[in-house]
């Protein structure tokens, strides 16, 4: 390990550490909470308030879309497999808090947290565009309602984000189980692709609008046909993830209908 050069200031210091670690160099953004200005580092493994679809949530799942109650409080989506306990805190992939879990439903496989600048929605409604480790981002700007034969992106924080998705099904019931009750749509990617991976549970479907705005359409469950899993050793989170062409997922207007809540668009 490199120690950083203590006559140098705090940034350059933060940069010097991360070249060392071979780690990419985080991003800026200015967030607003309540009168003040606060400029947060972020990335999908390392983000903050406020918390954008398609980052880490802990070591083992990716965030969803940013929601808004009937009295106007943030609540974030992900999936309900990922686990915790009501009550109980989430964290980002760098063991920063995010806020309280609130509820859990097994039948659409959700769940939601109340972020702890719940009260703030400026900054919210964005979602993560790119690689595993991306700083780049698209505006959430509405939601959609997926059909067979729509093509959609998959935002995971462990494989990035994947396009040009089929949507090949709108009432799979899967495999013996797999967490969520319901019918669920799949989206297929083309053969040799994949369309998500291991890690990737809970992050967030969209209809690319253009080449900076989104529509939310859905939150991945999980693989269609576990045995064609397969295992991928580059471009993803940790070097090694267990990934899969067919991904399923339910409507993001099904789930936040069943929580009575509305999307916040940016």
């Amino acid at each position: 390990m490199v120690a950083p050069d203590a006559s140098k200031s705090t940034s350059d210091r933060r940069a010097q550490l991360q070249h060392a670690a071979l780690v990419p160099v985080l991003s800026i953004k200015e967030v607003t909470l309540g009168d003040h200005a606060s400029v947060k580092n972020f990335s999908r493994g390392n983000d903050s308030p406020p918390w954008y679809a398609g980052g880490m949530r802990g070591s083992n799942c990716t965030l969803g879309f940013a929601v808004k109650t009937a009295t106007d409080e943030v609540r974030l989506m992900t999936a309900n497999h990922c686990g915790g306990a009501v009550g109980g805190n989430v964290r980002d992939g760098s063991g920063d808090l995010i806020g309280t879990l609130t509820v859990r439903n097994s039948e659409w496989d959700a769940q939601l947290i109340r972020p702890t600048n719940y009260s703030v929605l400026t900054g919210y409604g964005r979602v993560f565009h790119g690689n595993w480790y991306t700083t780049s981002s698209r505006a959430v700007i509405g939601s959609t309602y997926p059909i067979v034969n729509d093509y959609l992106c998959v935002s995971g924080a462990f494989s990035g984000t994947h396009c040009s998705l089929r949507v090949t099904s709108t009432n799979f019931s899967g495999p013996s189980g797999q967490a969520g009750d319901g019918p669920r749509l799949v989206v297929t990617a083309a053969p040799g692709e994949y369309a998500g991976c291991s890690g990737d549970s809970g992050g967030p479907i969209i209809d690319p609008s253009g080449t900076a705005s989104s529509h939310a359409a859905g939150m991945v469950i999980g693989p269609a046909d576990p045995s064609i899993n397969e295992l991928v050793t580059s471009n993803v989170r940790g070097g090694g993830a267990v990934c899969n062409r067919q991904i399923t997922f339910f409507r993001h207007t099904a789930v936040a209908g069943h929580f009575n809540v509305n999307t916040i668009t940016h």
